[in-house]
C-alpha cells in the first residue's frame, strides 16, 4: 500500500493507527506529516482521546478530521471509522488491499 500510494501518502497530512504511523514516519521522513503515533504517551491526553474517537467513529469525529485538517486516512479495513468514510461524499477510496484502505479527501 505505502509503495503503490507514495506520492499521496507522504505528501498528505494523513491519519492512520499509531503503529501504521511508526512505519510511515520511517519510510517517508521527513516529509511525512503524522497525528499520533505509538509514543502516545509523548502526545496531550486530548490528542490520545482524539485519536479514539477518530478511529472509533464516534461522536464528533468528522470536526477533529477538520480540526486536524485531514486529507488522507490510512485504516484497517474492519474499523468503524473505515465504515463511516464509505458513506461520506467528502471521502473516496484510492487503494484496498482487503487489510488497510487509504482514502482521500475530495472537499
Amino acid at each position: 500500500m505505502a509503495t503503490r500510494n507514495a506520492d499521496l501518502i507522504s505528501s498528505s497530512r494523513i491519519f492512520t493507527t499509531d503503529s501504521w504511523a511508526d512505519y510511515l514516519t520511517f519510510r517517508f521522513y521527513p516529509r511525512q506529516k503524522i497525528f499520533i503515533d505509538s509514543r502516545n504517551d509523548f502526545f496531550w491526553k486530548e490528542m490520545s482521546e482524539q485519536y479514539l474517537q477518530v478511529l472509533g467513529g464516534q461522536h464528533g469525529w468528522e470536526a477533529v478530521m477538520k480540526q486536524y485538517d485531514f486529507n488522507a486516512a490510512l485504516v484497517p479495513s474492519a474499523s468503524a471509522l473505515t465504515s463511516l468514510l464509505r458513506l461520506n461524499r467528502d471521502w473516496q477510496v484510492v487503494d484496498d488491499d482487503g487489510r488497510s484502505i487509504l482514502f482521500r479527501r475530495l472537499h
